[in-house]
This record gives structure tokens, sequence and C-alpha cells, in this order.
């Protein structure tokens, strides 16, 4: 249903194997380095409509200066993005003949060059996971031995670790760090509560509140509060989203889910004055 309302209303079939990959897989990214977008991933990073609407733009402003010819999407054999990577990089699809014939681009970060390569979607992700393929643009160390793919929720949480050890005294990084990662935390507190399946009990506050001291649990309830916190907040909430549910149909949730986080974040926030 997601693509069917994502193609009608950008007026644009795309290659079955891309749909095939995201709908198995999700959005997220490859050896935290190459990225799979959807048409539905709550974050705007991961979103494929963000990504082909931006590069549009780009290279329509880059064209107009004489800086490249390459032909555009929707005009014949226009390059039409698709992934990025970690690095700045742009992977484009060669829009020639159907989509399961398209054929990649990519184009370096900070750089009007375009790589083509004479394989499909699936292939190409395949060659260069199994190292059949090579190209100067990517860094040597990817792919790693063993392929990882991260999902949307999984990628977020990274962020939110790293904000908190970019952000927080180190002191308390680790201790903050294990919390907001720990099963119990994450699980107990902050799925129970999205979910609404059952009420948060005492004893998990309780165990929150002995694993924390007043001031963590202050700097806690801050970064709750904080853009990233939020972010992190909706990703949590995005777990319990139906695949291929349209971001239409999935407001109402969201909105539900956005109110439950927000009260998570003040229940923290009181736990914090309780604490001696």
């Amino acid at each position: 249903m997601a693509w069917e309302y994502f193609e009608s209303t950008r007026r644009v079939s795309l290659p079955p194997d891309l749909k095939e990959i995201v709908s198995r897989y999700g959005a997220g990214d490859i050896d935290e380095f190459l990225r799979i977008l959807s048409p539905i991933a709550d974050d705007k990073t991961y979103r494929l409509d963000a990504l082909m609407e931006g590069e549009r733009e780009r290279l329509l402003i880059f064209r107009e200066f004489g800086d490249h010819s390459q032909a555009l999407f929707p005009e014949p054999g226009g390059l039409l993005a698709w992934s990025v990577t970690l690095n700045g990089d742009t992977l484009f699809w060669r829009t020639n003949g159907r989509p399961e014939d398209w054929t990649i681009v990519v184009n370096p970060s900070r750089s009007l060059n375009f790589v083509e390569f004479s394989e499909s979607t699936a292939s190409f992700v395949l060659g260069l996971l199994t190292r059949r393929l090579h190209t100067d643009v990517f860094p040597d160390n990817f792919p790693a031995e063993t392929p990882h793919f991260a999902t949307v929720r999984e990628c977020t949480i990274d962020r939110v670790v790293q904000q908190i050890k970019d952000a927080v005294d180190k002191r308390y990084r680790l201790l903050i760090t294990r919390v907001i990662t720990s099963d119990e935390f994450s699980t107990n507190v902050i799925l129970d509560l999205l979910a609404g399946s059952k009420p948060v009990g005492e004893e998990v506050w309780g165990s929150v509140l002995a694993t924390l001291n007043r001031e963590i649990l202050s700097l806690l309830a801050m970064f709750l509060e904080t853009d990233e916190g939020r972010s992190f907040g909706l990703a949590i909430g995005e777990v319990f989203r139906a695949p291929g549910t349209p971001d239409s149909e999935f407001e109402p949730e969201r909105q539900r889910y956005r109110a439950a986080y927000q009260r998570l974040a003040h229940r923290i926030a009181e736990c914090a004055r309780r604490v001696p």
C-alpha cells in the first residue's frame, strides 16, 4: 500500500528489487555507510521522497549554471536519487527503459562527477557487499568483512548514545548509555508506555531510581526534551507501526506516541525531583 501511494503521488514506478529490499528489511544503514531509504520512514533522513526532491533541486541549480549536463527525471534517461552514503555520496538511477532495467550512477560527495554502473539496484548492492564491484568513490573499509544492516531504530539509538557521549560529563556517560540501551529501560519503560498494553509497574521505576542519582536523572530528563531525544522517542514508537502503513494513516498513531513519550519525559523529571 505504501509503495502504491508513493508511486501514484510521485507519478513514477520504481524498480521492483528496491521495493523488495525495503519491504523485507526496512530503512536503515549498511555498515554505518550505505543508507537504504523508505517512503514511510519517520526520520526524514531516511525518507526516499526527501532525497529525491533535494537532489533534483540541487542538480537543477548546478545545471542552470552550466556545471553539468545530466538529464534529470522525468526527462528521458534522467537521474533519480535513491540512496546516499554517510560520506555524502549520492546514488541515482539512470532511468532508461523499464524500472527493472534502470542502472546505477554514483555522484561522489562535493563533486559533479558521475560514475556509471551497468547494474540493477539489487545487483549493485550485492556486488558491493561481496566485493565483486569496486569503486574508488567508497572507502576501502566498506563493506566490512561481515556486513551488518542496522534499522532506523538501531541507528537512532546509536546517534542518541553518541549525542550523550558528546554532551554529558564523562563521569556519567557509561551509566546513562547503559540505562538508555538496557533491556529494562527501553523495553519495560519506553515500549510498554508507548504500546499502552499495560501500566509501567512501580518496580520498574524503583529499579531506575535505584540505578540513577538525582543529577543523572535530571540530565536524562533534559536530554529527552531535546530534538534528538524526541527523535529517539518517535523512532521507538515506529516499532509499533504496521509495515506498509502510509503517513496519512499513521499520523494519529504518531501523535499518540509523541504524547506518550512526552509523558515519559515528565515522569523521569518527576523521578529526578524525588531522588534524595
